[in-house]
């Protein structure tokens, strides 16, 4: 099953003294691009919710449009099976909390989240490209540097690991995807 993903690092309001609105900053790259209510509001549903029908039916008004004009900016990504590589080609996985380890308990387990306040566990397969992803200039080559290091799987079973929590570290402001670098 395809998988919707919201794409960029929102950085905060921003009001316009012209128009009287305030707009949402989401940075991808090194562009800011501002977003109205209606967008904001499927862009930031894209972060806990993994489907195109799932934002369609959640009630919020004219989702329809905001989300065409997301998948239009690039500012959101639908992610078929088939198409992982394509997609990690294109994206980066930017770390926005920090990795904390694992835990002497499970050494299997790892932590992200801040210091004393663990927020998230994750696999040690998940853990290692989130701690590589931000010297990669591509999630495919972060997940081909952790195959490399892990040695037991292949990137698009790695990647396939990742993308079956990557809502978790998105609702959670753990990660942001990104557009590649270069």
């Amino acid at each position: 099953m395809s998988i919707l993903l919201p794409v960029g690092h929102l950085l905060g309001s921003e009001y316009d003294e012209a128009t009287g609105e305030a707009t949402q900053r989401i940075r991808v790259g090194p562009d800011v691009v501002h977003l109205d209510g209606p967008r904001f509001a499927v862009w930031s549903l894209a972060h806990g919710t993994s489907t195109v029908d799932g934002v369609l039916a959640s009630g919020l008004p004219d989702a329809d449009v905001a989300l065409a004009a997301l998948l239009d900016d690039g500012l959101v990504t639908v992610v078929a099976p088939d198409a992982v590589e394509a997609f990690a080609r294109r994206h980066r996985l930017v770390p926005l909390m920090l990795g904390l380890g694992n835990l002497p308990e499970s050494p299997e387990v790892y932590q992200i989240g801040l210091p004393g306040s663990p927020l998230l566990h994750v696999s040690a397969a998940v853990f290692d490209v989130f701690r590589w992803s931000p010297v990669e200039n591509d999630l495919w080559s972060a997940g081909m540097a952790t195959a490399g290091r892990l040695g037991s799987v292949g990137p698009e079973e790695l990647l396939g690991e990742l993308l079956a929590v990557v809502h978790t570290l998105l609702a959670s402001s753990a990660v942001c995807l990104d557009a590649a670098l270069g």
